[in-house]
């Protein structure tokens, strides 16, 4: 008798040790499932569900798993192997391991005191301060029934000096609907005339916005953080310019409403090296 309760204790022993070695939810699952997944798997994102609880990242633990072992989680399409980039969106092999470990092992919740504040997204934006220009969208209803449509809107900058921007960021005004947005300034002109001659707000542009001579201000992407340019450089804002809001809306999205909107820091003083933001399209071949 004596001998089966030392093997219980053994056999127990062993299985709490094992627990004890398997990376918790609070303080080593949650802090990479917040800084790499919760800007879209929160209530509101683009994400189907969202993983700011440990009960929500225990539901999807297996899924989870799977995601980050094939990394089709967090999405990254450039090969790492091949070449690296700034801000990359990509898991370390330490922190695939621990959420391997993490699910393998039960997924343990571990001392919630432990667990990292949960983010906050606001609505109002994401950079601290007030920004020194907002453009706003009028309410528009989505046409796209059967195939994508590229809106373009033409808000008057009210500029009447020249400024750079240091730090910009889109807030779209609803996120499962906008697939990506793109900002222009135009002095010419030319665009606020396509507005004028289309019905309703704004009007349809592939591949552009109708301006050649058109200034690529920023952009936004699911997922993407605001932008922020270096200390000591920004992006020209010309006096007097038409900001132009291009917004690109799925099919199958007909009838659904978006009221984007935009936020602009400008720089201290335009004592600043002009930074130029280039499109990278590509409509002519398979790259």
């Amino acid at each position: 008798m004596k001998r089966l309760a030392a093997v219980l204790i053994m056999i127990w022993a062993s299985i709490g040790y094992t627990y004890a070695q398997t990376p918790a939810w609070s303080n080593a699952v949650a802090p990479v499932l917040y800084n790499s997944c919760a800007s879209c798997h929160r209530p509101g994102g683009l994400a189907p569900f969202s993983l700011l609880t440990y009960q929500d990242a225990f539901n999807m633990g297996s899924a989870i798993r799977n995601a980050v072992v094939s990394k089709s989680m967090p999405p990254w399409p450039p090969q790492v192997s091949y070449s690296r980039f700034a801000h990359e969106r990509i898991l370390s092999q330490n922190e695939i391991d621990k959420i391997v470990s993490w699910v393998d092992g039960g997924k343990p919740q571990g001392d919630p005191n432990l667990a990292p504040p949960v983010p906050v997204f606001s609505n109002n934006g994401d950079l601290p301060g007030t920004p020194d220009l907002v453009t706003k969208i009028p309410t528009y209803t989505s046409a796209a029934s059967t195939g994508d449509i590229y809106q373009c809107f033409v808000v008057p900058s009210g500029i009447g000096a020249e400024k750079f921007i240091a730090a910009f960021e889109a807030l779209p005004g609803n996120r499962p609907l906008v697939h990506h947005v793109l900002v222009y300034a135009d002095t010419t002109g030319t665009c606020a005339q396509l507005d004028a001659a289309a019905p309703g707000p704004g009007y349809t542009s592939f591949g552009g916005v109708g301006a050649g001579s058109a200034i690529l201000l920023g952009g936004w992407v699911p997922g993407t953080q605001p932008m922020q340019y270096p200390a000591g450089f920004g992006v020209r804002l010309p006096p007097n310019a038409d900001i132009v809001i291009q917004i690109h809306y799925p099919a199958g999205t007909a009838g659904q409403q978006d009221s984007t909107e935009i936020h602009f820091f400008f720089t201290p003083n335009n004592n600043v090296r002009n930074l130029r933001i280039d499109p990278a399209l590509n409509h002519h071949s398979n790259m």
